[in-house]
């Protein structure tokens, strides 16, 4: 072969992934779970992975759960830690895309926020939602009462107004109310997170990170002990309650991602949906 055809097959030729372990040992649980992982959805998941090391943002985020396998078992795999394993109750519908909650259906991280390491002064809930809602008074509800841990983004419709309760402690609860929402649909990725005194709620529509509401004033007392949970509030260790009959893509919690640290965790998180084929 000609010096010139050797350098353009060299040239040509595609250089094989670097997979990330911890990538491939979510993959293993998937598999373990009884889903097929496809080559295209296995490349997207190490992107994500490999992605969020770089950036700093993974190593803040303790827990989180795709629910897009349609099924219950792999809707259950923690992408970041085999133990613990959360669990699904009550009505729960398993679509290719997203889970749908009936009216006693909710997901519980089987885990209260110290064990994932959320404390006072450092705290992140994340969820998305996959519906463009369009009646009165939706509510997408995650995280513990309001004595604890919520994400709890609400609207009232006509106009679209939002309500946001971030990290409430007992007797120090820090709300964002009334936030002007006009033109923003409900459905893609929140997230809230508290990084020291500074308190953000973001939100991924699809096409970009918006920021919702800031404060760099925050103050808490002692953290809950109930579980995280998504769809529904824990009033008490074993009593579920405002159930939000929802559909939702993934959640997860982590230990106070910055306000930068969010923006790129939203948007590795968008650009690993859609390798997945997960539309929002």
């Amino acid at each position: 072969m000609p010096r010139s055809h050797k350098n353009l097959a060299r040239h040509n030729k595609t250089s094989a992934p670097v997979w990330d372990p911890d990538s491939e040992r979510y993959v293993s649980r998937l598999v373990a779970a009884g889903k097929n992982v496809t080559y295209l959805q296995r490349t997207a998941l190490n992107t994500w992975y490999r992605s969020g090391k770089a950036k700093g943002w993974f190593s803040k985020v303790t827990s989180m759960t795709l629910h897009t396998w349609a099924a219950a078992g792999p809707n259950a795999v923690n992408l970041i830690t085999s133990a613990p394993v959360g669990f699904f109750s009550g009505t729960v519908t398993h679509n290719t895309g997203k889970i749908s909650f009936g009216a006693n259906g909710y997901f519980n991280f089987n885990a209260a926020p110290a064990a994932l390491g959320l404390s006072a002064t450092n705290q992140t809930l994340f969820m998305m939602h996959a519906n463009n809602e369009t009646g009165t008074a939706d509510v997408m509800d995650m995280g513990t009462y309001e004595q604890g841990f919520e994400c709890n983004p609400a609207w009232s419709l006509p106009p679209k107004r939002g309500y946001f309760r971030m990290g409430g402690f007992s007797n120090n609860v820090l709300s964002f109310e009334g936030v002007d929402t006009t033109g923003i649909t409900v459905g893609g990725i929140w997230a809230q997170s508290r990084d020291g005194a500074n308190a953000v709620v973001k939100f991924h529509n699809g096409t970009s990170v918006l920021t919702m509401a800031s404060s760099s004033s925050f103050s808490g007392g002692a953290i809950p002990s109930v579980n995280i949970t998504l769809g529904c509030r824990m009033d008490t260790p074993a009593t579920p309650a405002g159930f939000t009959q929802r559909e939702y893509r993934l959640s997860g919690a982590g230990t106070g991602l910055t306000s930068t640290q969010v923006d790129d965790f939203l948007t590795d998180t968008k650009s690993l949906l859609t390798g997945l084929s997960v539309s929002f």
